[in-house]
């Protein structure tokens, strides 16, 4: 019962997340379901432009993070947070930093602010993972995301065998434009998050 108070999360291939929780002494708080998704370069689909040529596409430096803060927060908000009071601005702002250092960040600016970006997350020897993809509220359905994920994919092409991401499976608008691009899926992930009571 001790170590089930440290315990936050267990993530992992779907059918071993729920053989774990079957030997845990309480049920998770919360559920989260993903798709495991991949690419090749082979298998990639040039997408449309946006429509509006009101847009500039730039690769993000350390420098670039206060500029971005407002996207990465929203994301985190909307995707990663299950409960948005864990919030912690100085975590978000220097975890950007760190990512600006190490990642290839690719975003759209429109009149001075950002409103869409595509991220590696994670990079290894011959797959990198794509997340942190977001746009705005009001700039969805005109093609940022879509070319975003093009151009980033480009990038990862010239040194890389194949790209991966995670995907919630409700989220329906995001798994349709990784297909378009010429994702497949892989496997079903799940995170079981454990409250403290």
């Amino acid at each position: 019962d001790r170590y089930m108070k440290r315990l936050h999360s267990v993530m992992g291939l779907f059918h071993d997340v729920s053989t774990i929780e079957s030997y845990l002494p309480r049920e998770a708080s919360v559920y989260i379901d993903y798709y495991l998704m991949t690419i090749t370069e082979k298998n990639m689909i040039t997408p449309e432009k946006p429509l509006d040529n009101d847009y500039i596409i730039k690769l993000a430096r350390p420098r670039d993070s206060e500029r971005l803060y407002s996207l990465q927060k929203k994301y985190e908000l909307e995707e990663v947070y299950v409960d948005p009071s864990h919030f912690n601005p100085r975590v978000c702002l220097n975890h950007l930093k760190q990512m600006a250092k190490s990642d290839i960040i690719l975003y759209a600016e429109k009149k001075g602010i950002p409103i869409a970006k595509a991220q590696t997350n994670a990079r290894g020897y011959s797959v990198d993972q794509i997340g942190g993809v977001y746009t705005l509220q009001e700039e969805r359905e005109k093609g940022y995301a879509g070319y975003l994920m093009y151009l980033l994919l480009k990038r990862i092409f010239k040194k890389k065998l194949r790209a991966s991401l995670f995907v919630k499976k409700t989220n329906t608008p995001a798994i349709n434009l990784y297909r378009n691009l010429g994702f497949s899926f892989i496997d079903n992930f799940k995170i079981a998050y454990f409250f403290e009571e």
